[in-house]
């Protein structure tokens, strides 16, 4: 997460900062909250405080009276899959990855790294440039909020994106390191093969 929450009441209002969510701002819209350009925050009227309580937990998974910390996980995503507008790539209205020129290298937000495939180096046009995620770049996304998981849910399939586990971690070691094993047998036995031949085969 870029920034952490921020709950205020003072003066009859109540102010929360935060990061950027689509989800967040349709429940500070639908519960009375209104922006505050000037102070970066959503506010409301005290009286609703519980309302403003709600849309904090809903979607960041912090409850504002225990000081729960968010549970933020972390998944991978197929590139690909994910929308794009004007040069960003997003999940959940949040800017995963952007270029920012038609010839400019993608840059990718702090909490994102690329774990199979590449951008492309050049994408879109001079007047509009893209991201132009092309099928099998896989980005590892840490810190996702609860409402950026319940988007990946409803919304995309499963051969789209995977949560990482502790379990799921260890399974990828382990085939990673399977692959590097099958290729050095491979390659010893090329070796084998090789010195077999040039001994004519001898034992």
């Amino acid at each position: 997460m870029a920034e952490p929450v921020e709950y205020r009441e003072a003066d009859g209002k109540v102010r929360v900062r935060s990061p950027y969510s689509a989800e967040f701002v349709r429940l500070a819209k639908q519960s009375g909250g209104k922006w505050d350009a000037a102070g970066r925050a959503w506010v409301w009227d005290s009286v609703n405080a519980d309302l403003a309580k709600r849309a904090v937990l809903d979607c960041y998974g912090i409850d504002v009276d225990d000081g729960i910390a968010p549970s933020l996980v972390t998944v991978e995503v197929d590139a690909g899959a994910l929308p794009e507008d004007d040069g960003r790539l997003l999940l959940d209205g949040v800017t995963l990855a952007r270029r920012y020129g038609r010839d400019d290298p993608v840059r990718l937000a702090s909490n994102v790294v690329v774990i199979e495939g590449a951008f492309p180096s050049y994408g879109g046009s001079r007047a509009h440039p893209a991201v132009c995620a092309g099928e099998g770049t896989w980005l590892r996304v840490r810190d996702v909020l609860p409402s950026q998981l319940a988007c990946l849910r409803d919304h995309y399939s499963a051969d789209d994106w995977r949560l990482v586990t502790p379990e799921s971690e260890r399974v990828t070691a382990l085939r990673r390191e399977r692959m590097e094993l099958v290729a050095r047998l491979e390659r010893i036995d090329a070796e084998l093969a090789s010195l077999d031949v040039e001994s004519g085969g001898e034992s």
